[in-house]
């Protein structure tokens, strides 16, 4: 449960980061 857990934060991270990239 916990790598589910993981891999949803950092999904979230990347889509984050390639925001601010964009941006």
């Amino acid at each position: 449960m916990k790598n589910a857990w993981q891999a949803e934060n950092i999904s979230h991270a990347l889509e984050e980061f390639y925001m601010a990239k964009a941006g």
